[in-house]
């Protein structure tokens, strides 16, 4: 082999040995920003394990008490029309005055759905306490979820209430949403 041909097979032989240099550090840097991701993405998770972790105690303690507060099911305008009749018998018995009643739409989103019905009464304030103390039972699963006290013009111990009252229930078979997957 000639002086000229050594040098060309020497040229083209550094270059082949450039090229596959480039093309492994690029394979390389690829791979190690690959495994970071994949360590970004690991220390994340065990964040989220972590957070998961210390709040299982209080979360534990909740699905417990829910299981043992878990209502039988019923369809919502049953649920609608006992919500309704508590709350007129309890404003009978309180002596308040009873305005009509709006049954509001029931939200039907989640595993439990919630009826919610709109009471305005009128009445002595303490009659009125205590009718919405009564009203509000989370051992059933029913809550006052706003309320508007506004006193009356001539008389201060009376007052004019709205309050809405909403009540969780499962619907009846069938109708029950499928269980949620976690969200991570």
């Amino acid at each position: 082999m000639s002086d000229r041909e050594k040098k060309l097979v020497f040229l083209f032989g550094f270059a082949a040995f450039l090229a596959v240099n480039f093309l492994a550090i690029n394979w390389f840097s690829g791979k190690r920003q690959e495994v970071a991701r994949k360590l970004r993405d690991a220390e994340a998770n065990l964040a989220r394990a972590h957070i998961y972790a210390e709040d299982f105690d209080r979360v534990v303690d909740q699905m417990d008490w829910l299981a043992d507060h878990r209502p039988e099911p019923k369809a919502r305008q049953l649920v609608e029309a006992e919500l309704e009749q508590l709350g007129s018998n309890l404003a009978r018995t309180n002596q308040l005055e009873l305005k009509p009643v709006r049954i509001l739409p029931a939200d039907e989103t989640g595993y439990f759905h919630r009826a919610k019905v709109q009471f305005s009464v009128s009445g002595m304030e303490r009659n009125l306490v205590s009718w919405l103390v009564q009203l509000h039972d989370p051992e059933k699963l029913r809550a006052n979820t706003s309320l508007r006290l506004s006193p009356m013009r001539d008389d201060d111990t009376k007052a004019d209430c709205v309050v809405t009252v909403e009540q969780w229930y499962l619907p009846p078979t069938g109708e029950e949403p499928e269980e949620q997957p976690e969200q991570p």
